[in-house]
């Protein structure tokens, strides 16, 4: 059976049905297809390493917490003789690095990578196919069918980003009770940081997959706008000293957002490596509301429903 005839079957039962929602029944169906191949899978639970490597770090750190405390005093680092006599100020620092560390320059790789693979064929290979003139023909919205076909790769990006992430925090604050109060907003920050990644790569994604009729072509083009608007910002950045450049970049600016909700300002070089943070919050984010708002028009234009 067909993937759109196993959705339409789908959604031949009773409307009242939470999972015979249209956009729902489309991600749901898709998002189990594309995960039947071993790669996607590989791709997917990989993620989660980093997650389980920097918990086993903090681990590590609470388990020799005198050691690392000697060390620190000998090279006048710290004065502090127990992490109970920390501040709140410091745990807030210690848990904003370590979230940035992680989901600022680990985790999206990996969302980068999935984001490819999860969505290079969704729009494509219904144009190639003709398939999308199938889903259409029905009465099926096409919001439905961007918002279906969106869920697919911002449900699995979503949990790859805010998983590790959260788990990670989760595991700091049981092995050190006094951080906890003082890292709470750090959760919030992470799951509104994650829907915003999820959603903005899902939707630019099926923007840049309806643009060709072959998955790869729609891989390739996506990693260069990733990459090749990131070097061209740095060019320009380092040809006249304007980080304004900074704001070309869709990977700057992602992490431009995430630095600027975990107030990240004078973090230690030798520890982060940070775009210039001479931007306020809003630039950035109207950028990336901006350009996935043209991908989703691109995406409607394309995906043009035949009069029957």
């Amino acid at each position: 059976m067909a993937i759109h005839e196993r959705i339409y079957k789908r959604l031949d039962q009773h409307p009242t049905r939470a999972a015979t929602w249209p956009a729902r029944t489309i991600g749901r169906v898709l998002g189990r297809q594309a995960m039947r191949s071993w790669k996607t899978r590989l791709l997917f639970y990989g993620a989660f390493a980093p997650g389980l490597v920097f918990g086993l770090m903090v681990y590590i750190v609470t388990r020799n917490e005198d050691r690392i405390l000697r060390l620190a005093r000998q090279f006048s680092l710290t004065e502090i003789s127990t992490f109970e006599n920390v501040d709140a100020e410091v745990w807030y620092r210690c848990g904003s690095n370590l979230v940035f560390m992680l989901l600022g320059h680990v985790q999206v790789w990996f969302a980068l990578l999935l984001t490819a693979v999860l969505g290079a064929p969704l729009v494509a290979e219904d144009l190639r196919t003709q398939a999308g003139e199938v889903y259409l023909a029905r009465p099926l919205a096409p919001r439905d069918y961007v918002m279906g076909k969106a869920i697919v790769i911002a449900q699995r990006l979503f949990v790859v980003l805010a998983a590790p992430a959260l788990f990670v925090l989760l595991m700091a604050n049981m092995l050190i009770p006094a951080s906890f109060v003082a890292c709470l907003s750090l959760y919030f920050i992470v799951v509104v940081f994650s829907a915003l990644v999820a959603v903005s790569n899902a939707v630019l994604m099926l923007g840049v997959s309806s643009l060709t009729r072959s998955a790869r072509y729609a891989t390739a083009i996506w990693f260069l706008i990733y990459f090749v608007t990131w070097i061209i910002s740095e060019i320009l950045v380092a040809a006249t000293d304007n980080h304004v450049f900074e704001l070309c970049s869709w990977r700057t600016n992602q992490h431009i957002v995430l630095s600027e909700m975990l107030e990240l300002e004078g973090l230690h070089e030798a520890i982060m490596v940070l775009p210039s943070i001479e931007h306020s919050l809003w630039p950035s984010l109207l950028i990336i509301a901006v350009t996935a708002g043209l991908a989703c028009w691109t995406v409607l234009r394309r995906m043009q429903p035949r009069k029957v």
